[in-house]
């Protein structure tokens, strides 16, 4: 989920291209919308700044359809201390710096896969 068309369009091709299902969302409604009724979605990749919502209260509306979700929170700004207060809570979430490579971006998903 990023408002950024460019960058959502890269993620999704270097993600596809990686071997993922990727389903993309420019704004909030429409990843709620989206992650409503698409079932098996492992993890939701959202960007923090954007019109509307911000990616924690996109995170907030998201964990109420689904307590078990797997976020990563990507940022050109530095990580927020609420996602570290949610990571110390058990909560799956990780941090992302924008611009990331993409092994840096690999690893978080790999690691996000690997929680249960």
């Amino acid at each position: 989920v990023d408002d950024e068309k460019i960058l959502l369009e890269l993620t999704k091709d270097i993600l596809t291209h990686l071997g993922a299902e990727v389903v993309v969302a420019d704004n909030a409604e429409t990843a709620i919308d989206l992650y409503k009724n698409i079932s098996g979605i492992d993890i939701v990749m959202l960007d923090m700044v954007m019109p509307n919502k911000s990616g924690l209260e996109l995170y907030e509306e998201l964990l109420k359809i689904n307590p078990q979700l797997k976020v990563i929170f990507m940022s050109g700004y530095h990580e927020n201390k609420k996602i570290s207060e949610l990571e110390k809570q058990g909560k799956s979430v990780a941090f992302v710096c924008k611009p990331c490579s993409v092994e840096q971006c690999v690893k978080k998903i790999m690691i996000m896969l690997a929680k249960k």
